[in-house]
């Protein structure tokens, strides 16, 4: 298998399961150093596409009880600008929601337009991308693997041998715990927890899918904690190799929707 893509290892490795406390002590996972940790964590700061890319995707709600909804379909663009990472989210809702979101060393953001007004979520919000889905631009985004408050854990036998992380950042009062999985560098899991440590939100990969020669993100879940209401993100087309003009990503530019790309390849 050729090794992921780094569309794959940044655009929205996600997820948040259970991590921690796998196997007897005799079966744990050779433990990182504090430079091999630094410098995995490094590595996924620094990762930057090698090109533009757009998702096509539909999410569906699925509470615990009761019947899932309708998908909501909609369209992700991605790219790098210098340490910058972007997001451009458009979701086919009556609210006509249009979303940026921006993390770099510097800090993240996020900038919503819907219903023809524009917001600045706070952090921990998790604004959904659209009415009636958990699923937000925090969980696509990762802010969290830029936290100034960031340390290595441990070395884990997850559903892959991961690294885990634990981030922590002023004015955001809860803990994320994510998995750095150990051989393609993927973000593939990741946890909020209360501050009292409570499980609040689970983000997982459940599957890839490949475009073209490229594999990229197929499917990934997000779960309230509390409802155990879960949202499904199915990624159904791809197109690479693109560049964008810097329109795509300013805030002037969330008035109206963006061009969509006419080369995208059904995943």
């Amino acid at each position: 298998m050729r090794p992921f893509s780094i569309a794959l290892r940044w655009a929205l490795c996600l997820s948040l399961t259970p991590l921690f406390g796998q196997g007897r002590d005799d079966l744990r996972l050779p433990q990182l150093s504090a430079s091999e940790a630094a410098r995995t964590l490094d590595d996924i700061r620094n990762s930057r596409l090698t090109s533009d890319v757009c998702f096509g995707f539909e999410a569906v709600h699925r509470p615990r009880r009761g019947d899932a909804s309708a998908p909501v379909k909609g369209t992700l663009w991605a790219s790098s600008r210098g340490d910058a990472h972007l997001l451009r989210i458009e979701m086919q809702d009556s609210a006509n929601t249009r979303i940026l979101a921006r993390k770099s060393s510097s800090g993240s953001e996020v900038l919503v337009h819907a219903d023809g007004r524009l917001t600045r979520p706070t952090a921990g919000s998790f604004t959904p991308l659209s009415a009636g889905l958990l699923v937000s631009a925090f969980d696509l985004q990762l802010p969290f693997t830029h936290w100034k408050g960031t340390k290595y854990m441990s070395t884990e036998r997850g559903r892959r041998p991961m690294h885990v992380f634990s981030a922590r950042q002023e004015g955001f009062e809860s803990e994320v715990t994510f998995g750095v999985d150990r051989a393609y560098g993927a973000i593939l899991e990741a946890k909020v927890r209360s501050s009292d440590g409570r499980p609040l939100r689970s983000l997982a990969v459940e599957d890839f899918a490949k475009a073209g020669d490229q594999w990229v993100l197929g499917t990934c879940s997000v779960r309230d904690e509390a409802s155990r209401d879960t949202d499904l993100l199915k990624f159904t087309e791809a197109a690479l190799g693109l560049r964008f003009g810097d329109d795509v990503f300013t805030e002037a530019s969330l008035s109206r929707p963006a061009e969509k790309p006419a080369c995208f390849r059904p995943l």
